[in-house]
């Protein structure tokens, strides 16, 4: 039965309903849009990360132009992320860097072995020293594919509430008010009636309610909990005492005894909270806790606690209901699943009814699509509770409950095979490829093969790629991404180096 999408109207005002109403708005033109919400939402507190899509989502599903992207990032507070740097996991002083430019050694004939391979040969230096480097506020290339951002969530839905509703001219409809009754019937929800008793009818209609999920009559559930292993936390944001430092383009994501504390900086604050289980550790402990690992910057007395239970809905499009953020699922906030999750459900539902209608087969391939990316999230973060040899309650209890996945299976294998290469399963329909586990895995101490393919195969110039060589990759790559005129490496000698557009 074909069900078709001129009225959508979505409840919940937070990143979730936002970023959707913004992406239908442009993506599926000839709907109205109605976004309902009794106040501006609050942000959750967890997920002030992006990942790398966030700018090409408002460029190309929001029709965003690069001053308005700029725009937008400014007033979001934004402060330039170019990876996440994972001190004391597995053990305590060591270092994961995991970059978002994933360097490429060679590009001849389409063949791009990454970095992994090549330092498969050359050990000897510390990978987390020739990647990405770092950029300074005043080096921002805010069109840069290379970085992501941190930003305030809260300013993020008022620009785009702002946006929406008093600057387009093609507005969306922004009712402010509660939702008081839900009529259902076969096909789903019927109508809603607003606190004022206004009766509001849709074809489509979006859950951004959060964890309450006020829309959804049935769930799914899927509980994640066995393969992920914390479901609290303890928030509050931090003042800068030494801006010139503490203002890093970088996401800390720090192991510690209960488990990790998380530091975003933004332009005018850090945000920052600690990730535990409230079975194994008591809440007014951690709150204590998370106080004194900031020197007491912050008092326990003002610190907010977030519970979930990690999961995702398995029929996230029902009927003529859809679930967008929290009320579809939550992982935790390691590797900045949250935004990016919303993200990847606006696109995904944009993509299904872009031709003006839906059926039952469209919105069952909307909920394999979107189950299928919760499990690549849950997969990835599993992996990184793989290896710890830390001596406290909360890393013995991970150790005793860890399940391992057939995806880190399947990458302990290609690490292990000197015949293939890290990079393998970098698909665009991927949340995490390849780059993203064998950059991590390769320095969380997984066993790595010599990648003997990369011998007399490929070549550099005119030679073997050699250790100097492979140097000189590094300064020229460095040199470009810090968006310098010109390039100081033996090949370039001084020429400026030349860019796209």
């Amino acid at each position: 039965m074909i069900r078709y999408t001129k009225d959508i109207v979505i409840v919940g005002g937070g990143s979730a309903g936002w970023l959707t109403a913004c992406s239908l708005r442009k993506s599926v033109p000839f709907a109205k849009i109605t976004l309902i919400d009794k106040e501006v939402s609050e942000s959750v507190g967890v997920g002030e990360a992006t990942l790398l899509n966030f700018k090409y989502f408002l460029k190309d599903f929001c029709e965003y132009s690069d001053l308005k992207i700029i725009n937008c990032l400014q007033h979001c507070q934004a402060v330039q992320k170019i990876g996440i740097l994972y001190p004391d996991w597995g053990y305590d002083g060591n270092k994961i860097w995991h970059p978002f430019n994933f360097t490429d050694i060679l590009r001849e004939n389409n063949h791009s072995p990454g970095l992994i391979d090549a330092w498969s040969h050359y050990q000897d230096f510390d990978i987390r020293n020739t990647l990405t480097p770092y950029q300074h506020l005043d080096k921002i290339d805010w069109k840069n594919g290379l970085s992501a951002e941190h930003i305030n969530a809260v300013k993020l839905v008022e620009y785009l509430k702002h946006d929406l509703t008093e600057v387009f001219d093609d507005k969306v409809n922004f009712i402010q008010s509660g939702v008081k009754n839900i009529e259902r019937d076969d096909t789903g929800i019927s109508s809603l009636t607003l606190e004022d008793g206004s009766i509001i009818t849709a074809d489509l209609y979006v859950d951004c309610t959060g964890f309450k999920s006020i829309l959804k009559d049935k769930r799914d559930r899927v509980d994640t909990s066995d393969r992920l292993y914390v479901n609290t936390a303890v928030v509050h944001p931090v003042e800068y005492i030494d801006k010139d430092t503490e203002l890093i383009p970088y996401t800390t994501a720090q192991a510690v005894d209960h488990g990790w504390i998380w530091k975003t900086p933004l332009q005018s604050r850090i945000g920052t909270g600690m990730v535990f289980n409230r079975s194994i550790t008591d809440i007014e402990d951690a709150k204590v806790y998370f106080c004194e690992h900031w020197n007491n910057r912050i008092s326990p007395e003002n610190v907010r606690v977030i519970d979930w239970t990690p999961y995702y809905d398995r029929n996230q499009w029902d009927k003529n209901v859809i679930s967008i953020g929290l009320s579809a699922g939550f992982i935790e906030p390691l590797e900045s699943t949250g935004i990016e999750l919303i993200i990847q459900g606006a696109i995904k539902l944009c993509e299904t009814i872009n031709g003006g209608y839906y059926t039952k087969e469209l919105s069952d391939h909307y909920n394999s699509d979107m189950n299928l990316k919760f499990e690549q999230c849950t997969d990835v973060v599993n992996m990184h509770y793989s290896k710890s040899t830390k001596d406290t309650p909360f890393w013995n209890y991970v150790r005793d409950n860890y399940k391992e996945s057939e995806t880190l299976r399947f990458y302990k294998d290609i690490l292990a095979d000197p015949n293939r290469p890290t990079m393998t399963l970098a698909a665009n329909d991927l949340v995490f490829a390849g780059g993203n586990w064998t950059y991590w895995m390769t320095q969380f101490g997984y066993p790595l093969a010599k990648k003997e393919y990369l011998i007399g195969k490929y070549k550099h110039r005119d030679g073997i790629l050699t250790e100097d060589g492979l140097y000189d990759i590094m300064i020229h790559e460095s040199n470009w991404i810090q968006g310098e005129d010109y390039c100081n490496c033996s090949i370039c000698d001084g020429a400026k180096i030349k860019r796209h557009g």
